[in-house]
C-alpha cells in the first residue's frame, strides 16, 4: 500500500485482529507458513534478468554491530548500463519497500522500470525490515521489534545500497530513492545524503504532528475525498453521507424509513467486514468500529483515482469514480435505497478479493506471491504496523484527522481522534511509551525549514489522496519540488502505457530532475545531459521566479493568503502571497484575475 495512508493506520490499528497484549514487546502466537523465497510468475521481467536474493543487513545501526539479519530484496539488471571502459555504470534506482512486501510492490510499480530503462539504471525493490520476508525475528522475541522505525528502515537501504554495488561492481553509480512512504524518502536524503543522489516519494505526508507547523485541518482528510465523490458525481457525496448516516443507526432508528430493510443492509455490510477482517477483539465489533471500517474503504478507493490501473481478468474497475457513477449516481436517494447502495458497492469492491487484499492486515493473513503456491501467508504484518504506528511515527494521521460530519459526506465517530487511538495503542503494546514528540524531533517543528537544508527531492501529490491533507503540496526551494495530480492519486509508479495524459509531463519533470541529480554526481562520464539552461520568469520587481512543475490546480480561488484546501496554488515571499499567471508573470496585489482562479500552480520566489 503506499504506504502510508489513513487505511494503513486504521485498519492496522483498529480492525486487525490483536494477539493477546504483553508486558513489553508483543509475542506472536499463531501459525507461520513461510515458503523459500522464488521468482513469482508474472514477475519475469527482462528475460529473467530479475533475480529475488537477500544481504545481512544490521539490527541495530544506532549501535553500529552485532546482530545482523536477513534483508530480501528483488534485483533487475537487464536495462542496467553496466560499468565499461573505467566507465561508471547507470545509476541505481532503489524502491524503498511498503508494508506489502517486494514481490507485491515490484509487480504493482512497474512505471519504475520505465523510468529505468530512460536512465538504464540498475532496479531494486527493497524489503522493510519486519515486513514481507525481511524478519529480524519472526516471533518478535526478546523485545526485537523496538528496532521497528523509520530511522533504522532508512539505515537499512543505506547499507543496502553499498552491498549492492559491491556485489554488482557499481561503486560509481549514484543512487536514487523511490518510495510511497515520504517520511522514509527525507530521512534518507537528511540522513545518508551521500548514498542517495536524490528522492522521488509520493504522497508527501510530513505534516500534522503535534508541536509541527503549518498546522492541519483535522477535517481536511475527509473533505478532500469528499471533494473526489463529488468530483466523479454530483450527486454521490450526498448520498454517500445518508448511507452512512443510516449504517450509523444501526437499521434501528425508528425515525428513518424502512427500519427492518436498514438492519438487512447493516448485516449485510458487517458481514463483508467480518468476511474479509475477521473479529476484530478491541472494540468488541461495534457499530462504530463497522461506519469506521466503512469510510477507510471509501478513502482507500479515492486513493486509487486517476491511477489507471490496468484491467483484471474481469475487466472490473476499482476506484471511487466507479464506486459513484455505478451505486450513488440517482438523484436524492433515500435512506434505505442509499444503504442499500452502499452494500452493494461494498460487495462488488470485496467480492472481487482486491480490496480484501490490499486492506487486510490482520486475522485474515496478508497474501504475498509466491510461485510454488501462488500464495504465502503472512500474519505478522499488523502487529509490525501496529508497533510501527503506535510508537508515535505514524501519529500524525491520527491526531489531525477527524470529522465534523458538518463539510464532508463522512459522519463522527464515538471514538476518534488522538486520544482514542493513544487507547488502543495502550491496550495492544502495555509496555509501549507513545513518542508524541517523534515528528517535531526528527522532521522538526517547522517542515520547510529543515527541509531547505536539503535538496533533491520530488514530491507527487494526489488531490484526491485523504493523505495530501498533511502533505507537503508546495514547492520548498529550487530543487525541491511539489508534483499535483488534481483528479488522481499519490502514487506515479504504474505503467505509462495506461497512464491519464497529465501523467506524462509529470514524468518527464520527474526524469529531467533525475538526470540533474545523476550528472552532479557523474559530471564527467554520464551520458545524461546537464541541467537545461532557466528560464524561470522574473516579477515586476526584477526578483528571479521559480516555476513549479505542478500541473494546473483546479478550482482553487486566489485568496490573499494561502488555505489548507488551496495551499499549492499560492506561494509566499517576502511581500506576501501572490497569484501568478500561466506565463509565470506576477498579479499585483489589488488585481486577480477576473474569475479568482490561479491559472497555474507555479511560483515561489527565491
Amino acid at each position: 500500500m503506499p504506504a502510508h495512508s489513513w487505511q494503513w493506520l486504521f485498519l492496522s490499528v483498529v480492525i486487525g485482529q490483536w494477539l493477546p497484549a504483553t508486558q513489553g514487546a508483543p509475542v506472536y502466537t499463531g501459525s507461520r507458513v513461510l515458503s523459500p523465497p522464488v521468482t513469482p510468475q508474472g514477475i519475469r521481467l527482462f528475460n529473467n534478468s530479475c533475480v529475488i536474493q537477500s544481504h545481512n543487513v544490521t539490527l541495530d545501526h544506532n549501535k553500529g554491530s552485532g546482530d545482523t539479519f536477513q534483508l530480501y530484496n528483488f534485483v533487475c539488471d537487464g536495462l542496467w548500463r553496466k560499468p565499461a571502459n573505467g566507465q561508471a555504470g547507470g545509476p541505481i534506482f532503489l524502491w524503498s519497500g511498503s508494508r506489502r512486501g517486494t514481490l507485491r510492490d515490484a509487480g504493482a510499480y512497474r512505471g519504475l522500470f520505465e523510468y529505468a530503462a530512460e536512465h538504464e539504471a540498475l532496479v531494486v525493490f527493497a524489503d522493510r525490515r519486519y515486513f514481507g520476508w525481511s524478519l529480524p525475528d519472526e516471533y518478535f522475541r526478546d523485545g526485537s521489534i523496538t528496532y521497528l522505525t523509520y530511522e533504522q528502515t532508512v539505515q537499512d537501504d543505506a547499507q543496502l545500497v553499498q552491498l549492492i554495488r559491491k556485489q554488482y561492481g557499481a561503486q560509481q553509480s549514484p543512487a536514487i530513492i523511490f518510495t510511497a512512504t515520504s517520511k522514509l524518502g527525507v530521512l534518507a536524503r537528511l540522513l545518508q545524503p551521500d548514498v542517495f543522489a536524490g528522492v522521488v516519494a509520493s504522497s508527501a505526508v510530513l505534516l500534522g504532528y503535534p508541536g509541527q507547523e503549518p498546522t492541519v485541518d483535522a477535517e481536511m482528510p475527509y473533505k478532500i475525498v469528499t471533494k473526489a465523490a463529488n468530483d466523479a458525481n454530483p450527486n454521490c457525496a450526498a448520498n454517500i453521507h445518508t448511507a452512512l448516516v443510516a449504517l450509523t443507526s444501526g437499521g434501528n432508528a425508528t425515525s428513518l424509513p424502512g427500519a427492518s430493510a436498514l438492519t438487512v443492509q447493516v448485516n449485510r455490510i458487517q458481514q463483508l467486514k467480518t468476511d474479509c477482517h475477521g473479529t476484530s477483539v478491541v472494540g468488541n465489533n461495534t457499530l462504530d468500529e463497522l461506519v469506521a471500517w466503512t469510510e477507510a474503504v471509501i478513502e482507500h478507493l479515492a486513493e486509487e483515482d486517476g491511477r489507471m490501473l490496468a484491467p483484471s481478468a474481469t475487466n472490473t474497475v476499482h476506484d471511487l469514480g466507479h464506486f459513484c457513477n455505478t451505486f450513488f449516481a440517482d438523484a436524492n436517494q433515500t435512506p434505505s435505497t442509499a444503504l442499500q447502495s452502499l452494500a452493494d458497492a461494498l460487495s462488488y469492491e470485496f467480492g472481487s478479493n482486491l480490496a480484501c487484499n490490499q486492506l487486510t492486515f490482520g486475522n485474515n493473513l496478508l497474501p504475498e506471491m509466491d510461485e510454488a503456491s501462488n500464495f504465502m501467508f503472512v500474519d505478522l504484518t499488523a502487529v509490525a504496523s501496529s508497533y510501527l504506528d503506535c510508537s508515535g511515527e505514524g501519529l500524525n494521521a491520527h491526531y489531525m484527522k477527524q470529522s465534523t460530519g458538518v463539510d464532508d459526506m463522512f459522519v463522527p465517530h464515538l471514538e476518534a481522534g488522538i486520544d482514542s487511538f493513544e487507547k488502543r495503542c495502550r491496550e495492544r503494546f502495555p509496555g509501549l511509551a507513545m513518542d508524541e514528540a517523534w515528528g517535531a524531533r526528527i522532521l522538526g517543528p517547522n517542515i520547510t525549514a529543515v527541509l531547505r537544508n536539503s535538496s533533491n527531492m520530488v514530491f507527487i501529490n494526489g488531490a484526491h489522496d485523504a493523505n495530501s491533507a498533511a502533505s507537503v503540496t508546495w514547492n520548498v526551494s529550487d530543487s525541491i519540488f511539489a508534483l499535483s495530480l488534481p483528479l488522481g492519486a499519490a502514487t506515479d509508479f504504474y505503467d505509462t502505457a495506461v497512464d491519464l495524459p497529465v501523467l506524462r509531463p509529470l514524468r518527464a519533470f520527474v526524469n529531467t530532475q533525475i538526470r540533474r541529480w545523476v550528472a552532479a554526481v557523474q559530471p564527467t562520464n554520464s551520458t545524461a545531459p546537464g541541467p537545461a539552461p532557466s528560464t524561470s520568469p522574473r516579477s515586476a520587481s526584477g526578483r528571479k521566479l521559480q516555476q513549479s512543475a505542478s500541473v494546473p490546480c483546479p478550482d482553487c480561488r486566489c485568496l490573499p493568503k494561502r488555505t489548507p484546501t488551496c495551499r499549492s496554488c499560492f506561494r509566499e515571499d517576502a511581500d506576501g502571497v501572490k497569484c501568478y499567471d500561466n506565463s509565470g508573470g506576477e498579479y499585483p496585489d489589488d488585481d486577480y484575475p477576473a474569475d479568482g482562479i490561479c491559472a497555474q500552480c507555479l511560483v515561489i520566489f527565491r
